[in-house]
């Protein structure tokens, strides 16, 4: 069906899903509580792809990376709130010992390798269960195991799961804003993730942060620009891409630029050829030469929070 008159007051948005941040395009109107969800990616909203999220979550079949894969809506407060059903178990031989681990999604994309977001669990001490207290870790968390500390990748679908040492060499990295801002950058954190899978989080511009030596990629920053203390603007970005660009070096500093060149970018959608009367889309981004993209942003202002985008 084509696009509803009432989409211009639905936020717009959309739903990552897979190793390579597919984005499906959304609507979601709070007014009417319908939440509509282009699932098959052809620039169009049909009846079988709009729903009235509950409490209680309802049930689609996506592909995900080129497999059958359920996902599940529910309304969680106002909002609709999203996750794909299924873990991946299987053993990995860390130490020279065999050891059960399981996978679980933990940001709703479909996969099971995103560091500080999907979860990790070990059958440490070979009873065949899964203590969630002791046994479970963050991908992306380093592990002790006996004397060692490990660092433990699942590839995107957690059929595979890479094991390395952690380096004991260390280098260092600090990160500059050059954007203009009539406010203060506040409240940064800056989440990197080494090539071994390891997530390190940084929370200060311009101060040199210890880290092991290899190569990173940002995954994912944000940072708050206060105005005033009555009007703050929050501002996320997210990593479309696993590049890992930045090198660390043992014993050296280096400094990179957190947003380099960032610019908006704007066109018709790919692929997209509406026929008359049809909505045409059209896509947006803000994005840095570095690849980092703007994800969401939103401003508080009198202690209202104002999501707009």
């Amino acid at each position: 069906m084509p696009t509803p008159p009432h989409a211009s007051k639905a936020k717009q948005g959309s739903l990552t899903l897979g190793k390579d941040a597919k984005r499906l395009r959304m609507l979601w109107d709070a007014a009417t509580g319908t939440l509509q969800l282009d699932r098959n990616d052809d620039g169009k909203f049909d009846a079988a792809e709009a729903c009235v999220p509950t409490t209680k979550p309802s049930e689609f079949a996506v592909v995900i990376d080129g497999k059958p894969r359920t996902l599940l809506v529910r309304l969680r407060g106002d909002e609709p709130a999203f996750a794909v059903r299924g873990h991946v178990v299987g053993t990995v031989e860390i130490a020279g010992k065999s050891m059960a681990y399981l996978l679980a999604d933990g940001n709703a994309d479909g996969c099971f390798h995103t560091a500080g977001r999907d979860r990790l669990l070990l059958d440490l001490d070979g009873n065949g269960k899964f203590d969630a207290l002791t046994e479970q870790f963050a991908v992306g968390d380093a592990i002790t195991i006996v004397a060692d500390r490990y660092l433990i990748a699942p590839n995107a679908d957690g059929t595979l799961l890479t094991v390395r040492k952690r380096p004991t060499e260390q280098g260092a990295a600090s990160y500059y804003l050059t954007v203009k801002s009539d406010g203060l950058v506040k409240d940064v954190r800056i989440e990197l993730v080494s090539e071994y899978g390891e997530l390190f989080a940084l929370t200060e511009l311009k101060k040199p942060t210890p880290l092991p030596v290899g190569k990173y990629r940002i995954a994912r920053c944000e940072f708050a620009v206060e105005l005033n203390k009555a009007n703050v603007w929050y501002y996320r970005f997210y990593s479309p891409k696993d590049e890992f660009t930045t090198t660390i070096e043992a014993g050296k500093t280096g400094e990179y630029e957190l947003l380099p060149a960032l610019k908006l970018y704007s066109g018709l959608a790919k692929n997209r050829t509406p026929a008359p009367g049809e909505t045409a889309w059209v896509e947006s981004r803000v994005a840095a030469a570095n690849g980092l993209t703007l994800s969401g942003m939103s401003r508080h202002a009198g202690g209202i929070e104002d999501r707009t985008a």
